[in-house]
């Protein structure tokens, strides 16, 4: 039967003194040290010969309170105070079950960002706050969105819902700054006040506007006019013309009346509006020119008939006498007969002067 050791006699003394002498418990003389109190340097260690530690324990240990007044190492982690530290670089990583993993709380701050309730802010004065995802990863706001203070945009803004107007909508803030609109407008564009904004400028003009029709438009001013392939109006001359080779430049409108200036038109009818002169006009030696072979109509009718202001030159078919009808002019003085002074006889005065002559001559 192996004899159990015992503490008895002297050693018992009130404190049981070691003078010096290290205590070893084994349960065989060969076995490893289950308690070692190594009285040198004041250490007591479990399953732990020599201990490094005042007490170290080389096992699992449980306990229902563990109180560590200054610090506390748990692995490489160190706390201490309120603070969570490691003695090499590397990261404390907090793993809940990942059944259902859950951190609790109330207030957590990271570097200079602030975690409180449902709020993240950064306690430094003028401090930012950067979502930096991944290579291409994106930041997902699952929900609604408010943006309460100015959103700056570096790279691409895309939407794929409806981006609604609630006040002001401002797109660039210089000159430099291009806006691309790859859809095409379902609805019309309409200015917040009628008659007041501009679309281009005297020196930023549009290249080209196709619109299938102007309507109720004040005032269009344009250098240059194409319309189709057939007709050009051109400013610098200027001037109407067709583009077409031998094709005709046709004023039609659907009254059948034309005006030009004070002329008005009407089928083959050239109308003077005013009570003044007609005047077909040339230059230098220049002549006007009828090309017909058929006659001109002029103007006809008796002496009561005639112009009371006529000019030097009036040309008329006077038909006073229905039997004298002749061709006079007014020299500007008196209208004359247009082969010459003197009056007109009729043709029975003309048989009776060449009776008279032959009566006289034989």
């Amino acid at each position: 039967m192996s004899q159990l050791g015992r503490i008895s006699g002297p050693l018992l003394d009130a404190n049981l003194n070691r003078l010096g002498v290290d205590l070893t418990f084994r349960n065989f003389g060969v076995s490893d040290d289950l308690l070692y109190l190594k009285v040198t340097n004041n250490t007591l260690g479990i399953n732990k010969e020599p201990a490094s530690h005042r007490l170290e324990i080389d096992v699992d240990t449980k306990t229902t309170n563990l109180i560590v007044d200054t610090q506390a190492q748990l692995g490489n982690i160190i706390a201490a105070t309120n603070n969570f530290t490691t003695y090499t670089a590397a990261a404390i990583t907090l793993s809940p079950s990942q059944i259902n993993p859950l951190i609790a709380a109330d207030h957590v701050k990271a570097g200079d960002l602030s975690f409180k309730d449902n709020v993240i802010s950064n306690y430094q004065v003028n401090g930012s706050i950067k979502l930096d995802p991944n290579g291409t990863g994106i930041v997902d706001l699952q929900a609604t969105t408010a943006v309460n203070a100015d959103l700056n945009i570096t790279g691409n803004f895309n939407i794929n819902g409806n981006l609604t107007q609630a006040t002001d909508i401002i797109v660039g803030d210089t000159a430099l700054d291009t806006v691309t609109l790859a859809p095409d407008f379902t609805q019309s564009i309409v200015p917040g006040i009628t008659l007041t904004y501009d679309l281009g400028s005297v020196t930023e003009r549009w290249g080209t506007v196709y619109a299938h029709q102007n309507s109720n438009i004040g005032t269009l001013i344009y250098n240059d006019v194409t319309i189709s392939d057939q007709m050009f109006i051109e400013s610098a001359l200027p001037s109407i013309s067709t583009l077409q080779s031998n094709d005709d430049l046709r004023l039609l409108p659907a009254t059948g009346t034309t005006v030009i200036e004070r002329f008005q038109i009407t089928d083959n009818i050239l109308l003077n509006l005013d009570a003044t002169a007609a005047t077909l006009a040339s230059t230098g030696i220049g002549y006007v020119r009828f090309m017909d072979n058929n006659g001109v109509v002029i103007p006809a009718g008796t002496n009561a008939e005639r112009n009371p202001s006529a000019e030097a030159g009036d040309t008329r078919w006077n038909t006073n006498n229905p039997a004298d009808n002749y061709l006079e002019c007014f020299d500007g003085t008196t209208w004359e007969i247009a082969t010459g002074p003197g009056g007109s006889i009729s043709s029975v005065q003309n048989e009776d002067l060449g009776n008279a002559y032959i009566l006289m001559l034989g």
